[in-house]
């Protein structure tokens, strides 16, 4: 089953390819929006689904294509929501955006953007618009500092693979109580 992971930026599908190893499972989206109306796709109704979106500052759910989706777990970085019949899950990153969530797990392992040669967060932001972002070095130094650190600590990306995973790895044999436990 491929594609089964919607993200709304070039920046997230290189991200979470690579925080999954496998790139085949990412399906970049247009935009938020169109990550959120995957979801309503008549096509995908009963297939298992994963969408990444940027929090925004807005709960997700005041959208109207979201109105049969629960939050399952929330902390200061991630909430996770759940379809109540269907195996569509939404991971919304917080604070507002993927490049905030990044920039977050690099400041608590007290690195800068700046070690990795970007003058500032807004030149970072930029940056990661691009749709050839897969291909910028310094971008790929700021990925390989996470990729090769993240779960060596207790923290938001770690906390984010591990929900990823143990979903990608049940699909449709998803459980809420093992799901809660993790």
């Amino acid at each position: 089953m491929k594609n089964i992971v919607c993200v709304e930026c070039w920046a997230d599908r290189y991200f979470f390819g690579r925080l999954l190893n496998d790139f085949d499972l990412i399906r970049k989206e247009k935009n938020k929006n169109q990550v959120i109306k995957a979801f309503g796709n008549l096509k995908i109704k009963d297939k298992f689904l994963i969408g990444i979106v940027d929090e925004d500052k807005e709960d997700i759910l005041i959208n109207p294509n979201l109105k049969e989706f629960e939050i399952l777990k929330t902390n200061i970085n991630i909430k996770i929501y759940k379809h109540k019949i269907n195996f569509h899950f939404i991971f919304a990153l917080s604070p507002i955006a993927f490049e905030s969530w990044l920039l977050e797990y690099i400041n608590l392992q007290n690195q800068t953007l700046e070690d990795f040669d970007y003058s500032d967060f807004d030149s970072f932001l930029q940056e990661t618009k691009n749709e050839s972002i897969h291909k910028v070095d310094r971008f790929k130094n700021v990925i390989n500092y996470v990729m090769q650190n993240y779960n060596m600590t207790d923290n938001h990306i770690n906390y984010t693979k591990i929900h990823l995973d143990y979903l990608i790895e049940k699909k449709y044999q998803f459980n809420i109580d093992e799901f809660l436990e993790i």
